[in-house]
């Protein structure tokens, strides 16, 4: 696909420069060859497989797919579920997918949404489902206060969707990413 892209690139420039760039039958078969290749790229990308698709019911968002849950679940179970739809819990690594998954979360019912990160391992030592620690956090003032082990996004009052902690049997709606 990169030699693909190359070639529509350089073909472009010299026809735009208004190179002669059809001398040969070789040259002939690189221009159908180009051409194709930029037919195809323009159908996927007409079809909105450029970038690629998320399955029916995820969203797309700066090259993940993300599925809010309709149903509550104790973070484990949520865990689970995520796992079984080959995702896991979502993982907030700066403050465009935050704002995001935010703004979805603001036209739903309001609700507490788990997220993958967790002190379960070590108190007070907050990490990603997949053990990263966050590059990136958005916690209500105070918190996490360790009143629990897992974090959600807080739907009450002023908070707007920031970080909490909770026990993480609580059972709560939840966001899967892949």
């Amino acid at each position: 696909m990169k030699l693909a892209l190359t070639l529509a690139f350089c073909f472009i420039v010299k026809v735009a420069n208004g190179n002669t760039v059809l001398q040969s039958s070789c040259q002939l078969d690189l221009e159908t060859t180009v051409l194709k290749s930029l037919e195809l790229l323009k159908n996927a990308l007409g079809r909105g497989e450029c970038p690629p698709a998320c399955p029916d019911g995820w969203l797309y968002n700066q090259g993940s797919c993300y599925f809010y849950a309709n149903e509550a679940l104790a973070y484990a179970d949520a865990q689970i579920f995520c796992k079984g739809r080959d995702s896991h819990l979502v993982e907030i690594n700066d403050e465009a997918v935050n704002t995001f998954l935010k703004d979805v979360a603001r036209q739903m019912i309001p609700r507490h949404w788990w997220i993958g990160l967790t002190d379960q391992a070590t108190e007070g030592d907050w990490n990603w489902s997949d053990g990263s620690e966050p590059t990136f956090t958005d916690w209500i003032d105070r918190q996490p206060d360790g009143a629990g082990d897992c974090g959600h996004l807080h739907h009450v009052g002023i908070n707007d969707y920031k970080w909490n902690d909770n026990a993480c049997t609580y059972v709560f709606y939840f966001i899967c990413e892949k």
